[in-house]
């Protein structure tokens, strides 16, 4: 185990500053800024094409049939910094960690939000160990299982969870943060919440970084066996369960036709379940049991992660927002993926409006035709 790096004396001006400059972890380190503990090595990942009733594969599949997957790490940063609610790291000598600081809508790190504060608030002082899991998007099912519980996967090679006095990650009294976090085991005594962006900013005697898991809207092979291996290996009993999940109860991407939709899955002999009141180890056990499962785009397919090889997935999208995250979670648990497009007019190549909440008209037609013929 690692048990420490040896604390530089924090500047007591900088505790409010922006960053000065940006780097990367390795650089960083490099620099004397801290201490880089690779965990996983970088590989060539190769994807089967998702299955589509026209065979006409959407051009973001196009883009991540192949993908070159960056190496997984550990940052130590002795009087490090951590600013706003998504967990921007900043080292000891001012100095903005682009890569473990994930903020949604950022091209670039000096478009970072820490760079366009005329001063940061005073950073609230630790004198100890402190990990940083927030990532953008905790409040969300997908974003916290896929980013930010695998964060604690990668502190555990290097570190005991016991060494550490705080713990920062953006929670909101959400059930399935507390049930995850109480699962891993990471006491809830020593989490540092991290709601307010603008506000949240705090130093420590020793700041440790975990990478995050992969890129956006990817997941990574071996944090789905780590949530598989949370929940215990997916078992399916017979052929399985053929699961319809509805958003019904969501503020976006429901299926505007769903009244019409539910007659033709009964009769191919689906169940129609909402996820939003189940708890984490009830929807694994749900998915563990499942052959069939077919949805709306969102959150609740992060449970793919918990399915048995050789389940089958149907993906349905918006023409205006197509993303292929569960795709990769699919490939990564050996389940076969497919996709549907509704009714709408279909984007040009290469072109994403980015609509995330479109709702999705659902073509009952060539619904019905994909599912007659792959389940006859």
């Amino acid at each position: 185990m690692n048990r420490g790096l040896q604390a530089l004396p924090f500047p007591p001006e900088r505790t409010g500053a922006r960053p000065r400059a940006w780097t990367s972890a390795r650089v960083a380190a490099e620099a004397g800024a801290g201490n880089y503990a690779p965990v996983h090595s970088p590989e060539h990942i190769t994807r089967r094409p998702p299955r589509v009733p026209d065979d006409d594969l959407h051009w973001k599949f196009r883009q991540q049939l192949e993908e070159d997957v960056a190496e997984t790490f550990v940052l130590a940063l002795p009087d490090g910094r951590v600013w706003g609610r998504a967990g921007a790291a900043i080292t000891a000598q001012n100095t903005f960690v682009a890569d473990v600081s994930r903020e949604f809508g950022v091209r670039a790190p000096s478009d970072h939000s820490a760079f366009h504060q005329l001063r940061l608030t005073t950073a609230r002082r630790i004198d100890g160990r402190v990990a940083v899991l927030s990532t953008a998007g905790a409040s969300t099912y997908y974003h916290w299982m896929c980013d930010i519980l695998p964060r604690v996967h990668l502190l555990r090679q290097h570190y005991d969870l016991a060494s550490f006095d705080g713990f920062v990650v953006d929670v909101t009294a959400m059930p399935f943060q507390e049930e995850t976090l109480a699962r891993l085991g990471v006491p809830s005594d020593r989490i540092i919440a991290s709601p307010d962006h603008w506000r949240f900013h705090l130093s420590a005697a020793e700041l440790v970084v975990p990478s995050l898991p992969s890129r956006l809207n990817v997941v990574a092979p071996w944090a789905v066996e780590f949530l598989r291996g949370l929940f215990g290996s997916p078992e399916r009993s017979g052929a399985g369960r053929r699961l319809y999940l509805s958003r019904a109860n969501s503020r976006g991407r429901r299926v505007v036709n769903e009244e019409q939709l539910l007659p033709v899955l009964r009769r191919h002999g689906f169940e129609t379940v909402y996820l939003e009141h189940m708890s984490v180890e009830a929807q694994a056990r749900l998915f563990a049991d499942a052959g069939w499962v077919l949805a709306p785009h969102g959150s609740g397919l992060t449970n793919l992660v918990f399915s048995a090889p050789g389940t089958k997935v149907v993906d349905l999208f918006a023409p205006g927002w197509v993303n292929p995250c569960f795709w990769t979670a699919a490939e990564c648990a050996g389940v076969e993926y497919h996709y549907v497009l509704g009714r709408g007019v279909r984007p040009p190549e290469n072109v994403d409006p980015e609509d995330k909440g479109a709702d999705v008209e659902v073509d009952l037609p060539k619904l019905e035709e994909f599912l007659d013929e792959r389940l006859s």
